[in-house]
């Protein structure tokens, strides 16, 4: 009541317009304007704008195209198999679906399939998956017979280059091959001697091996591995390079010790190799072999385009580590720009990364990518493309995200569940639950 007196009372105490006050007339308009045209209507404001109806991306499995199921005869005590997929990665769900036994190691094929099969036993399911493959004879079971370490290695559309790592760490072998291997990737699924997958590997990328000295080298059929120049002092160095170009390569081992030869400072491939206690012309022969450059007498050396000083920025690509016993060197790059470091107070490098003091603590680069964390589901945003369901040979999950193709497997212990299409996380602090989808 007391708001309404207050009003009023503003009403009736408001001064009346003064007699022929001036008033403000729009503009007239350009142009002729027809009799009874009506006005231009008025741009809608930005709050009677509707928001766009988000789009449902979710899949009913019922709904998804029926893959063939070849004829296969189910072994006793089957566990029946049921697979279901929206533009999943193959190479992942045949890794992921392969009978706990069988031994693979295969091409990447690098395409997407959808639909479902509900088959009588994991073996069939199998089948199914690896008839959709374009050559299937590529995914048949190997046996791979050797001697040496063995190797446990489950992981699909893998880098060439990074199983050639991890084989070469188990078995103690310095592995070179050429710059062309670099863009294969393998499907592989297999605990047994890293030579032979070595070999197996090899074999499907038409490469020969070839030893020389401690080197191992991976060859196209009929071509042979040069021999390595002779050095007055026979030293022995460790040798890391990541898309280095070869006369960068020289520029850090020449930080560790004197070499008395070069290579041209433009041209020739980018140079990755991994190099353990090899000797000094051996390892200017392996980075011949992969820039495809010939070695040079002398020690000219490339200036590198700027020598700036300071620590490199958090961006800035470790391409080169070289060390002789505890001397060591590195080389970081930001376009046109390279930073040469040698061990001293404010730094430490190690065989595959350096590290730099800074005022908050540590600044670290890496030769190599980060693996991505075990739990990356719940710390980004990501699609499910597909799930496995096999009985007491327990669920997996193929899940889609910006750091690419992952597999979740079913785990009570972390409150993962997995059922036909759906996903549910009940380990996280919000739980969740993931249905095929769209992508």
């Amino acid at each position: 009541m007391r708001c309404f007196a207050l009003l009023l009372l503003a009403a009736c105490s408001a001064p009346a317009p003064l007699p022929h006050a001036a008033t403000s007339v729009p503009p007239a308009p350009a142009g002729p304007i027809a009799l009874g045209t009506p006005p231009p209507p008025s741009p809608p404001s930005a709050a009677s704008v509707p928001e766009p109806t988000p789009v449902d991306k979710r899949v009913d499995p019922d709904t998804l195209p029926a893959w063939p199921l070849p004829s296969t005869s189910a072994p006793a005590a089957a566990a029946r198999t049921t697979i279901c997929a929206v533009a999943a990665n193959l190479d992942a769900l045949i890794v992921a679906g392969r009978p706990r036994n069988m031994q693979l190691v295969a091409r990447r094929i690098g395409t997407t399939v959808t639909g479902c099969v509900d088959a009588p036993s994991r073996e069939a399911a199998q089948a199914a998956l690896v008839a959709l493959a374009p050559d299937p004879t590529a995914f048949a079971p190997v046996k791979l017979a050797g001697k040496g370490p063995t190797v446990d290695i489950v992981i699909a559309a893998v880098p060439f280059s990074d199983v050639v790592r991890i084989i070469g760490d188990v078995v103690h072998e310095n592995i070179v091959y050429p710059v062309d291997a670099r863009a294969l990737s393998y499907d592989l699924a297999v605990q047994a001697s890293g030579a032979a997958v070595l070999t197996r590997m090899a074999a499907l990328a038409g490469l020969d091996e070839q030893r020389a000295g401690n080197l191992v080298y991976l060859v196209p059929h009929g071509t042979h591995v040069p021999v390595a120049p002779s050095v007055r002092k026979r030293v022995t160095v460790d040798l890391e390079a990541v898309d280095a170009s070869a006369a960068e390569v020289v520029r850090v081992l020449s930080a560790v010790t004197p070499v008395p030869f070069h290579f041209s400072c433009t041209g020739g491939n980018k140079v990755t190799v991994r190099l353990r206690h090899v000797d000094v012309g051996a390892a200017l022969v392996a980075v011949s072999f992969v820039s495809g450059l010939p070695i040079e007498a002398g020690d000219a050396t490339c200036p590198l385009a700027a020598t700036p000083t300071g620590v490199p920025p958090a961006d800035a690509k470790l391409t080169v580590v070289a060390g002789l016993d505890l001397v060591r060197a590195a080389m970081l790059e930001v376009g046109s720009t390279r930073w040469l470091e040698t061990a001293r107070d404010r730094l430490d490098i190690g065989s595959d990364y350096i590290a730099f003091k800074v005022a908050d603590g540590e600044q670290a680069h890496s030769l190599h990518r980060g693996v991505v964390d075990e739990h990356w589901w719940t710390d980004e945003p990501w699609r499910l493309s597909a799930t496995l369901v096999s009985g007491p040979d327990g669920a997996v999950a193929i899940g889609e995200s910006a750091t690419g193709t992952h597999t979740l497997r079913e785990a009570p212990e972390l409150g993962v569940a997995i059922v036909r299409g759906a996903v549910t996380l009940v380990h996280t602090r919000q739980p969740t639950r993931h249905v095929l989808e769209h992508p």
